[in-house]
């Protein structure tokens, strides 16, 4: 079974981002510009799964929920016909803000559509490090982003010893529904399971958030999250 845990330079990052971290006033903070954080923003994904196509009709859709890349749930409904995909869409919204361990958190709610499954609520934060994200408010806190926002910068997660990700780009193309973004923050996640090595590409676009991403085992694509629509408050 897959685990359920969650989950430019620094000086030019320093000098161009400027935004509330959950931390208290305004701080300068190297990966705002990549998610912004507030409560009434929502990103909307198409999510695929490409395991499906083995298993045939009924036999549901899995999902590694967008944003969250340590989160699988299961969803009974969303299924497909044999040799094809399984499809849904599922919503992330900031819905407020959560005091964890002494600091604010903004908590996300995230609803897969028709899908029979509960709406799933993490917490996210920026801080002088980078972007934390966290399954819930008694789960490890990890690093989605870190500091130096510049490509080759690698950091090891508190999962595992195998359990290491990267920056590979600050001027990564994506193209998806919502649009053509460029010079997004290309991050790279990769750790062991017990049926193989799973790697987590995630495009973010600057002002916007994540845009796109895909997910392998051993080098084979099992599945992705393109973003269709979306709404951030421009600050």
């Amino acid at each position: 079974m897959r685990r359920a845990v969650v989950a430019l330079a620094a000086a030019l990052a320093l000098t161009a981002i400027v935004g509330c971290g959950g931390g208290g006033g305004e701080e300068v903070l190297p990966a705002q510009r990549y998610l912004p954080l507030e409560e009434g923003n929502w990103w909307r994904y198409q999510v695929t799964d490409y395991t499906v196509e083995q298993a045939g009709a009924g036999s549901g859709m899995r999902v590694r929920l967008p944003l969250l890349n340590r989160v699988v749930v299961w969803s009974p409904a969303v299924s497909s016909a044999q040799g094809q995909p399984g499809v849904g869409v599922s919503t992330t919204s900031i819905t407020g803000t959560r005091t964890i361990g002494g600091g604010q958190w903004y908590e996300t709610t995230t609803t897969l559509h028709d899908s029979g499954v509960d709406p799933s609520v993490q917490y996210f934060r920026h801080d002088t490090q980078g972007l934390q994200s966290r399954a819930s408010a008694a789960e490890t806190a990890y690093y989605r982003i870190y500091a130096p926002i510049t490509p080759g910068t690698t950091w090891n997660p508190p999962f595992g010893a195998n359990d290491v990700s990267s920056i590979v780009s600050i001027s990564a193309e994506a193209r998806v529904e919502a649009g053509t973004f460029t010079d997004c923050l290309l991050v790279s996640e990769a750790w062991d399971e017990e049926d193989g090595r799973v790697r987590i590409l995630s495009w973010f676009a600057p002002e916007v958030g994540m845009v796109r991403s895909e997910d392998y085992l051993d080098d084979t694509l099992i599945g992705k999250s393109e973003m269709t629509t979306y709404r951030v408050a421009t600050r």
